[in-house]
Parts: structure tokens; sequence; C-alpha cells
């Protein structure tokens, strides 16, 4: 529950008091089940949105302690070490979630989001061209590859992109975004 409360913030535009829901939902999990990793993992996620990002860190690493090969908590990190610009500690979280798991896509984004940050843009565009063969429909991929094209200058091509994903999901007001 805690997941479709965050998802629905991240993704989804839900209400702002989703984010409350969703740290309580977590709470409630750990609470229920303290060993599982799941309820710190999903309450990492909740952090997140809230903008609490070392205690985002802190609650995936508690996940960690729990189940340390738990491919999502780390590819949850990743994401939230790009995010606090720590490209060598995202990267390496990369690594390790696609060796917990080498076909999750959204661990390949999070990789490439990561490599396009450091400039190695060939190496980007092979992991995301493969986090779309696995999942074709993946709107983080499709976005990550905008970006990627933004990332590089190169604009029209993005703007081409883009425009293309806005016709194709009118709904999606992320790529209306980068439009803009």
């Amino acid at each position: 529950l805690s997941d479709a409360y965050s998802q629905g913030v991240f993704q989804f535009n839900a209400p702002s008091h989703w984010q409350q829901l969703a740290i309580d939902a977590a709470y409630k999990s750990i609470a229920l089940a303290p060993n599982l990793a799941q309820g710190y993992k999903s309450l990492g996620l909740a952090y997140y949105n809230r903008g609490w990002l070392t205690k985002a860190v802190n609650a995936n690493l508690k996940a960690l302690q729990k189940t340390p090969n738990y491919s999502e908590a780390m590819s949850n990190l990743s994401f939230i070490y790009r995010e606090l610009g720590q490209l060598k500690q995202s990267l390496n979280w990369a690594n390790k979630a696609l060796k917990a798991n080498p076909k999750n896509s959204v661990s390949m984004v999070h990789k490439a989001q990561t490599l396009t940050a450091l400039g190695q843009y060939s190496q980007a565009r092979n992991t995301l061209d493969r986090a779309l063969l696995l999942q074709p429909d993946s709107l983080l991929a499709k976005e990550a590859l905008g970006h990627w094209y933004l990332h590089q200058g190169e604009f029209t091509q993005a703007w081409q992109y883009y425009q293309a994903l806005n016709n194709q999901y009118p709904e999606q007001l992320m790529f209306l975004e980068r439009l803009a």
C-alpha cells in the first residue's frame, strides 16, 4: 500500500497528502513484520517523495540489512545517490542491483541515468536500449531516453522524441513538461 501511494505521488500527480499516507503505511508494514526488508524499502521510497533523502538512504540500507541481495533497495539507493550528486555511489549501487537481478529494467534505467550524468553516453544508450527491450512500455525508460538526448544538447531530437511521446501518452504530464 505504501508503494502504491508513493508511486501515485511520484508518477501520477497524486495529492500531496498521499506522501504521509505512504509513510504511515510503511510504518504499519514494519510494525507488522519488522524482519522483512520490504517495509523499510517502502519507507525509503516514501521518504524520498517527501524530499528526505538522507532518511530515504538509511531506510533502504536498513532493508539491505534484512535482505542483503534486495535489488529493489539497491536500485533505489542508486537513484537517490544520483539525486544527491554522488555519481560514483550511484553507479556502484546500480551495478550491485544488476548483479543481484540482471534483468531488472528499472535498475538498468538508473544505471543509464547515472552514466548519462557522467557523460558516458554510449554506455548509457546501450543500457537504456536493453531496458526498453525488457520492458518496452516503461515510461521511466522512455523519459530517460529523452533526457539522454537533452543532456547531450540534441535539442531537436529531444523535442521530436518528446512530441511523439506526448502524442502517444497525452495524460503523462512529464512529457509535456519536457517539451516546455
